[in-house]
C-alpha cells in the first residue's frame, strides 16, 4: 500500500490509514491549517461560553433557597392569607365515630 494523505469525512481528520478520500499532500497541509486557524478562532468564544455558564449555574445556585417552597406544618393550608387556630384535625378514631352516629 502506497503512502498517502486520506481525508476521512465521517470524522472529519486527514490521516495516512488507508480509509476515506485520497487527497494530495499540499491540499491535506491546507486542510490541517484550516483545522487549526478554526481551533484559534473559536477557542475564545468556547472560553468565554464556558465561564458564563460556570457563573450563571452559580448563580441559580445562589437563588435557589429563594425559590423554594416554604416550610409549612402537615395540613396546614393559608388559602385565605390567614394563619389557622393551630388546632389540628380530627384524629382518625374521631372521623371513625362521626361515621358511624351518622349512619345509624
Amino acid at each position: 500500500m502506497e503512502k498517502s494523505y486520506y481525508f476521512d469525512p465521517k470524522n472529519l481528520e486527514v490521516n495516512q490509514a488507508g480509509r476515506g478520500i485520497k487527497v494530495h499532500p499540499l491540499i491535506a497541509l491546507a486542510l490541517a491549517t484550516m483545522v487549526g486557524g478554526l481551533f484559534v478562532v473559536f477557542l475564545p468564544f468556547i472560553g468565554l461560553y464556558l465561564t458564563a455558564k460556570f457563573i450563571v449555574m452559580k448563580m441559580a445556585e445562589g437563588l435557589k433557597p429563594v425559590f423554594a417552597p416554604a416550610p409549612m406544618a402537615l395540613g396546614e393550608a393559608h388559602l385565605t392569607g390567614t394563619p389557622g387556630n393551630g388546632e389540628e384535625g380530627n384524629s382518625l378514631e374521631d372521623l371513625k365515630n362521626e361515621i358511624d352516629s351518622k349512619r345509624s
